[in-house]
């Protein structure tokens, strides 16, 4: 049999299936060099390649100036290739930022990028090449801003490096008056400053257009991009701020097309609380939501723990949005008492899925923050008259992290379902991290043997692992 039987004797279509999977894997740089490396593999794969133009719409680049010399990959040849072979299809471009250190200067890379932008349908900017040129070198920056094209199909951008955002924005500032089709931005990797929303609002970046905003800064920003974002649909706003909330920065913002709204607190080292309840005079983040109204909001996720939580700031705002119709709520374990998250609920009346979980790290847990069998039993309490449950009537399904609730809960737990079933109204219950459920103790290997005899008793219950993957409880 030839050695090239099953390359012949598979269909070109099959192939080019193949290759399309492959494509959709690759990320950063390797995309387009490891379509090339398939392509050399033999004849016959070059030519399925080569005319297969949706092999070819990744257009990535690794860019770093290093003291007066520029680095840059792969060179203006391949780019080319990849460019021509695309032949005119929207592309998902990226310019990041090379690991590597190489003295060599060449910007042609880089401006042959600059011209095919205008083709870009999704855009990944990493600041620090930008903001770089912007400090160090603007005579380079500015031959690099004209060769850029005008993005007129770019819907997507991405932005990682929020804390050099100012760079990001000049380089592609004879971009923003004409970008029809952005709706979505994303700003990731360290919190935006107040200085970068206004420089990007004199480089007229297009907030008023977007749709879908991810935002990291610092809450003095926070109602600049607010007050400029009306067409808003989902957002999501992770706020850095170590003295806590100022009124003075505030500004009542009215959000009507708003449906999704993630507000996270985020600690200045991202990962432990800093002690700031020692800081009496500091008010709580928490009191942005005081100023927002989001009449038709739908979802809803909060996490603000600690000296940074107020269950009064949550109560205005479902009073100033006019008792939204929130449907979906994740609210983290450290946010807020038993209590505190009881009273939430009761404001949520058309609630149908509720997510209770701990993705936040702090350096001391309260006790009190977990849940446990007072919130349970609340969510069985029996309007006789309404003939319904007086808390979350319509609740539909439930996600319980395994590790944010006390163990003893778990019983009171299932007793709500339970009792939810036995009037009617089933709800699924969903439990999530149970990665130190398996191989502990006791008392895990108790809650392990309700779980199993919830789920053999007809109860709808899945089990899932830190990392998502669905893992029934019955397997």
């Amino acid at each position: 049999m030839p050695a090239d039987w099953l390359k012949r004797t598979v269909p070109p279509d099959v192939w080019r299936h193949l290759f399309g999977i492959f494509h959709r894997e690759c990320t950063g740089s390797i995309a387009a060099l490891d379509i090339i490396r398939i392509s050399h593999v033999c004849s016959w794969w070059r030519n399925i390649i080569n005319d297969a133009p949706e092999l070819w719409t990744k257009v990535d680049i690794e860019a770093r100036l290093y003291r007066n010399f520029f680095w840059t990959g792969p060179n203006a040849e391949c780019l080319a290739l990849v460019l021509s072979n695309s032949r005119g299809l929207p592309l998902i471009m990226s310019l990041g930022t090379a690991d590597r250190y190489h003295e060599r200067s060449d910007l042609e890379p880089i401006k042959v990028f600059m011209r095919a932008i205008n083709r870009a349908k999704t855009l990944r900017i990493s600041t620090y090449f930008a903001h770089s040129l912007l400090v160090r070198n603007p005579r380079v920056l500015k031959e690099v801003k004209d060769a850029l094209q005008p993005p007129l199909v770019l819907e997507k951008l991405v932005v990682k490096g929020g804390k050099s955002l100012n760079g990001a924005m000049h380089l592609l500032s004879n971009a923003w008056m004409d970008v029809p089709l952005l709706k979505s931005v994303s700003i990731q990797d360290g919190p935006c400053f107040e200085g970068s929303i206004y420089d990007a609002k004199s480089v007229r970046f297009p907030f008023h257009q977007l749709m879908i905003l991810r935002l990291e800064l610092h809450i003095e920003g926070l109602f600049h991009v607010l007050s400029s974002t009306p067409r808003l649909v989902t957002a999501a706003f992770f706020i850095t701020a170590l003295y806590g909330f100022n009124p003075r920065y505030a500004k009542f913002v009215r959000l009507d097309a708003l449906r999704d709204l993630t507000a996270h607190a985020v600690s200045e080292d991202d990962e432990v609380e800093y002690d700031i309840d020692d800081f009496t005079q500091i008010q709580p983040i928490m009191r942005i939501l005081e100023f927002i109204a989001a009449p038709r909001l739908t979802k809803l996720s909060l996490c603000f723990w600690g000296s940074t939580w107020r269950l009064n700031s949550f109560l205005k705002f479902v009073d100033v949005s006019s008792s939204p119709r929130i449907g979906d709520f994740h609210l983290d374990t450290m946010s807020g008492s038993q209590r505190d998250k009881i009273e939430c609920l009761k404001r949520l009346p058309f609630l149908q899925r509720l997510h209770l979980t701990m993705n936040h790290h702090v350096s001391e847990w309260p006790e009190d923050c977990f849940i446990g069998e007072v919130f349970w039993a609340a969510l069985q309490e029996w309007d006789r008259e309404a003939e319904e449950f007086v808390i979350c009537p319509y609740l539909e399904k439930v996600t319980v992290g395994y590790n944010a609730q006390h163990m003893s809960a778990w019983t009171s737990c299932a007793t709500m379902v339970e009792e939810r079933s036995r009037r009617g109204r089933d709800v699924e219950l969903i439990i999530i991290d149970t990665h130190k459920l398996e191989g502990q103790g006791d008392e895990d290997s108790s809650v392990l043997e309700l779980l199993f005899r919830l789920k053999n008793s007809g109860l709808k219950l899945t089990i899932q692992r830190s990392d998502r993957s669905g893992e029934s409880a019955g397997e």
